[in-house]
């Protein structure tokens, strides 16, 4: 379960208004102490601004801080296996359940806030009076800083894979708290960008000018830098197979090929790590997102140079000119543009790039298998018939050998 503190402050052992959680002062600040102040291990862009004496006794600074803990565990957590693979399923997929625990989390907030009688507005005054229904006031304050941290947290993970969103569910902040908590507003807690609240006012042009960051270099630069496709180190004549069949399918929906002994070289080039120059670039037929899907799915069996970013290789071999019924038309690429991409293709399109990713990518033997089924000319047949009962015999022998 994620967000396992947040659920057990609402639901669980960690609720504030059970008996045996209303302890002395002395020891929630010990437990205070005992926790790092320093919650975020991310630099974020959102944050929560409120008055400093809304967390009026260290219970409430105890909680306020464990909930920050809890959320800075998460992203900290999901940002970690999405580093490590980008993939679009993999990140929708967190996004997805991410916002289904903010939600359903949200939700018990603000139901649990309704059964509590503490005025908001007596809170949000400057000379607010936090001894009166002093309990209660603690209660709304730690669920009122629970939904402000889901939504911060929501507008974080929301800022950082916008290209796993679809745009319908993109939210601001003022949206999220109509739409999920059904607030208009907060008057307590306050999630707000940081570079909006840091914008540099009546500063000179000097001081604006020493506060600019050194733009990182792009991405988006041609490399000769190419992938090596895990497993294709086989036999020549195996090699030679696989190479056949893949290509064919790939000319078949996917690549331009007027001269499929040029357009093969390169696309071999590709994947065993020789180099390509700029002017040996490989024509996409198809769309951008199909591209997407195909070296998306790919990624896990391709070793790509240590200082080369991985998007930028696939921009760097590649033009997109998509052919319609009527006219090609030419699609702008770039290592960005390629990793935003979000859009799924077509069923149809996925299955056909499957396969071919299978051809790549599974056991030679039974690429041999499937294709030699869906060969019509009997001598090619047969010559695929053979080169399976070979790979049959050889792992059969390997097999003997390893008793």
């Amino acid at each position: 379960m994620i967000f396992e503190t947040i659920h057990s402050i609402l639901n669980g052992s960690l609720q504030p208004w059970r008996k045996d959680n209303t302890l002395s002062e002395s020891i929630y600040r010990e437990r205070l102490m005992s926790i790092c102040a320093n919650e975020m291990r991310e630099k974020l862009t959102y944050k929560i601004n409120y008055r400093p004496e809304l967390l009026f006794t260290y219970r409430l600074k105890y909680y306020c801080r464990i909930i920050l803990h809890d959320i800075a565990s998460h992203l900290h957590d999901m940002l970690l296996k999405l580093s490590q693979d980008d993939c679009y399923d993999l990140t929708y997929y967190h996004m997805k359940v991410t916002r289904e625990a903010i939600t359903t989390l949200v939700h018990d907030a603000v139901k649990r806030s309704q059964q509590f009688l503490a005025d908001i507005s007596s809170l949000s005054q400057p000379n607010s009076d936090f001894l009166t229904q002093r309990d209660e006031k603690e209660y709304t304050v730690i669920l009122r800083f629970i939904v402000a941290s889901l939504c911060l947290c929501r507008m974080e993970i929301q800022q950082r894979y916008r290209n796993a969103i679809n745009p319908v569910d993109i939210y601001d902040v003022p949206t999220f708290y109509a739409s999920v908590a059904g607030w208009s507003t907060d008057p307590l807690f306050e999630v707000v960008s940081i570079a909006t609240d840091h914008q540099p006012k009546n500063t000179s042009k000097e001081t604006r000018q020493s506060r600019k960051q050194p733009k990182k270099k792009s991405p988006n630069t041609f490399t000769k830098a190419t992938f090596i496709l895990s497993g294709i180190q086989e036999d020549a004549k195996i090699a030679e197979s696989r190479w056949s069949v893949s290509c064919e399918s790939l000319f078949a929906d996917f690549v331009k090929a007027d001269n499929k002994a040029n357009e093969r070289l390169k696309i071999e080039k590709l994947f065993t790590g020789r180099g390509l120059n700029a002017n040996e670039k490989i024509v996409w037929k198809a769309a951008k997102k199909e591209l997407v899907y195909f070296f998306r799915q790919l990624k896990p069996h391709l070793t790509c140079p240590t200082q080369e970013y991985f998007w930028n290789v696939v921009a760097s071999h590649f033009i997109i000119n998509t052919e319609g019924k009527r006219k090609t038309r030419e699609v702008a690429i770039s290592a960005d543009s390629l990793q935003q991409t979000s859009e799924k293709p077509q069923p149809d399109m996925v299955k056909k790039l499957d396969e071919i990713i299978k051809l790549l990518t599974a056991p030679i033997g039974e690429v041999l298998r499937v294709h030699s089924a869906d060969i019509e000319d009997e001598p090619d047949k047969a010559h695929f018939q053979q080169m399976v009962e070979q790979d049959f015999v050889r792992d059969l022998n390997s097999s003997k050998q390893k008793r």
